[in-house]
């Protein structure tokens, strides 16, 4: 998988797209950036945070355990079901374990740059889109966009140079600094204010994006919104077609911004110029997405089956399922549900899509407490989550599990875990012989 990564973001790079291609990055850390699974975080994601590695770790660990005994047992072979679900699980233990808990060792290598955790909770994703596209295995989800997703949607290999931050007027300099003349001389004005007021006033006048510019410690990807979350839009906005593509701000589906945020990832980096793209144009982005995907996973089945294709291509229908899926699952949820049972994310980005981006979209919303959850919109939620789980859960059942019983790909990693757990268990054997005998003498 590292190898998978590390090719692909070379391949970015060659475009001027993906991590290495952060402005900002020393050589050492630009290997770093190639070498381990980071990616920089998204706009509008949860950030890689420290404060709860070692909660997580040893939550995984417990659930990993739990599962091992649960699948090595006969229970875990009496339903197909059952046991695929709890190949899930493992997958989502392992891909924590693996990439989640070195995130802040990555954060503090990189010189705290903020990065994206692998996982978000995937298990409260409301659709088959969220579920790829903002919460399953967000490093791969990253990686395919810049190299996949985003050449298809901009219509060339190589990015659009980014538009470079406007500078301050000279005006609202001098005005930061305390007027026209620098002077205070007689009765008090407004530009002799304060000089904490002046710089408010000025940073009022120039926009978030001339605030930000004094504020370039960020290291940001603008470019990362996930290979399907950028394909389509959000559910409610399926019929209002599709205007544009900006590859460096996310679409309706991600929600509403921080300004502040927004504004210094603009002006450190830059925007990508908004390229004029179709929904048709949008939806072949996210199949080659998914098309990818599956080669590379038969790639990766093949190194576990022995260095030979495990011949059925199940692994590849698989991700090329998945684009029916959500573009089924989206026009089913636009065509059965109003903007005031869809999430308070959703409807609110569905208004600012339908208005234009206006300020006043919400308020000529929906009639039923827009942005807030109500008790049916919960009922709602709820019933969207168990929808998407059957999806994802059916589809793999089917088609993704195969490949692993057939080359008994899962017999030998739970084989390789209970010999581990045993050797751990030697290892602390021996550990408390040797504090009894040095207790002794």
């Amino acid at each position: 998988m590292f190898a998978w990564l590390g090719n692909f973001k070379l391949l970015a790079y060659s475009a001027n797209r993906g991590p290495l291609a952060h402005p900002g990055l020393s050589a050492g850390q630009w290997l770093l950036m190639l070498l381990l699974p980071f990616f920089p975080a998204k706009r509008g994601h949860r950030r890689a945070k420290a404060g709860g590695v070692l909660l997580a770790l040893g939550g995984n660990i417990a659930l990993g355990l739990a599962l091992t005994a649960f699948l090595t047992s006969p229970a875990g072979a009496a339903s197909s079901v059952l046991r695929h679900t709890g190949y899930a699980l493992y997958v989502f233990v392992a891909a924590s374990l693996l990439l989640d808990c070195a995130m802040p060792l990555g954060c503090a290598a990189l010189n705290h740059m903020d990065l994206q955790p692998s996982m978000d909770n995937p298990f409260v994703s409301t659709s088959v889109r969220e579920f790829w596209g903002r919460r399953y295995n967000q490093i791969v989800s990253a990686i395919l966009q810049d190299t996949v997703y985003l050449p298809i949607v901009e219509g060339r290999w190589v990015a659009a140079p980014r538009e470079q931050p406007q500078e301050e007027p000279v005006e609202q300099r001098q005005l930061a600094k305390g007027g026209d003349n620098g002077s205070s001389e007689g009765a008090p004005t407004a530009d002799a204010a304060p000089s904490g007021l002046r710089r408010r006033a000025a940073v009022a006048a120039a926009g978030p994006a001339a605030a930000a510019a004094r504020k370039l410690h960020h290291v940001e990807s603008t470019s990362s919104t996930g290979a399907a979350t950028a394909m389509i839009n959000a559910a409610a906005t399926a019929g209002a077609g599709f205007h544009g593509a900006d590859s460096s701000a996310s679409l309706a589906a991600m929600g509403p911004q921080d300004g502040t945020q927004a504004g210094q990832v603009q002006a450190g980096q830059g925007r990508r110029r908004r390229v004029p793209c179709s929904r048709a144009r949008q939806l072949v982005a996210m199949a080659a997405s998914f098309a990818v995907s599956g080669v590379m996973h038969e790639v990766c089945i093949a190194f576990m089956c022995g260095g030979r294709l495990e011949g059925s291509y199940h692994m590849l229908c698989f991700f090329l399922l998945q684009p029916l899926i959500i573009v089924a699952q989206d026009a089913a949820t636009a065509a059965l549900l109003p903007l005031w049972l869809l999430t308070p994310q959703e409807e609110e980005a569905a208004l600012r899509a339908r208005a234009g981006g206006s300020s006043s979209a919400r308020a000529r919303g929906s009639s039923s407490s827009p942005g807030k959850w109500t008790l049916a919109r919960r009922a709602v939620t709820v019933l969207r989550v168990l929808v998407t789980a059957v999806l994802v859960v059916a589809s793999a059942d089917v088609l993704f599990w195969g490949p692993f019983e057939t080359c008994r790909i899962d017999e030998r990693g739970l084989k390789e875990v209970l010999v581990g757990v045993q050797n751990v268990k030697g290892w602390v054997a021996a550990a408390r012989a040797w504090f009894a005998s040095a207790a002794a003498l």
